[in-house]
């Protein structure tokens, strides 16, 4: 769940971004996990799904190199692009902590393979098949 405010908006990293809509203070703790708002996916009730289910599923979700699990956000951290230069990044209880400053309007992002080691299931692009 996102403790800090944030809105979506036009990225000129990808498509859709995240953004802070307040200023955030590095070692903030930008999202945490809470079990109203994030889920624990279990692929294989993910069996009868069309491929373009799936596809969303897997890009939407991610596995936590702590814990080994898959997790999908139902809020805004959904839109949280990838950045080799991230200004989020995972402590050791799976939160997502500010690595520095971040100002109002700065895009949030973090390195996607600092948090997901990626699957099997999964190809380069994300995508499944």
């Amino acid at each position: 769940m996102l403790l800090k405010k944030t809105v979506v908006k036009e990225s000129s990293i990808a498509g859709l971004g995240l953004f802070a809509d307040e200023d955030i203070k590095n070692g903030d703790i930008v999202w945490s996990f809470h079990p109203s708002i994030d889920k624990e996916v279990d692929m294989s009730e993910w069996i009868d799904l069309p491929i373009h289910c799936w596809n969303y599923m897997i890009s939407h979700s991610w596995i936590c190199n702590f814990t080994g699990k898959r997790f999908m956000s139902f809020d805004n951290d959904r839109f949280t692009n990838h950045s080799k230069d991230p200004n989020i990044s995972e402590d050791d209880s799976g939160n997502m902590v500010a690595n520095r400053d971040i100002k109002t309007g700065e895009e949030i992002i973090c390195d996607y393979e600092k948090i997901h080691d990626g699957n099997p299931w999964e190809g380069d692009d994300g995508s499944f098949g």
